[in-house]
């Protein structure tokens, strides 16, 4: 007497297990594209983002240069009193750069802890800011290919300088 599962080559678990090692498969494709397309949507909303606070800087005044790639180059805020929180939140995503020129702004040590890359910052200009002792200690710990530093008018002290030297 046969029953009707017998008739599968494998017998009756054979069905079940074609099942499971092909739903594995399929769960296993299916996580690797979730992960893909979280990457895509990642990268989308950085560049959203950071083509978003080019747009905003401009728009108020801050000079952005790019080079002839659209990289950007360097940023120039001059007299620009927008705070802290408004220049962190653009700084912020803007990504790469190696000129950043801050002038006669109300801004603080905040700021420099707000750019994305700083051993890529190359000149910076910080005239007539609130920076004290304790960006010159940041500036000396991450801004290895600092070429041009300017700080005339600002809160530094000899202590602070001392953290540029070391």
């Amino acid at each position: 007497m046969q029953t009707e599962h017998s008739c599968s080559p494998g017998g009756p678990n054979f069905a079940r297990r074609g099942r499971s090692a092909f739903t594995l498969v399929a769960v296993i494709i299916l996580l690797v594209l979730l992960i893909l397309l979280g990457l895509l949507i990642l990268w989308g909303v950085r560049r959203t983002n950071r083509v978003a606070s080019l747009k905003a800087l401009r728009d108020i005044g801050v000079d952005v240069s790019e080079t002839a790639e659209k990289e950007l180059e360097g940023i120039r805020f001059t007299n620009c009193f927008l705070g802290d929180d408004v220049m962190v939140t653009h700084v912020a995503n803007l990504g790469t750069f190696k000129n950043l020129t801050v002038c006669n702004t109300d801004v603080s040590d905040v700021v420099l802890r707000a750019i994305p890359d700083p051993a890529a910052i190359v000149s910076l200009n910080l005239t007539l800011t609130g920076i004290s002792d304790d960006s010159l200690k940041f500036i000396g710990e991450n801004c290895p290919n600092l070429e041009t530093l300017d700080l005339p008018a600002t809160l530094i002290s000899d202590a602070g300088v001392a953290h540029l030297v070391n």
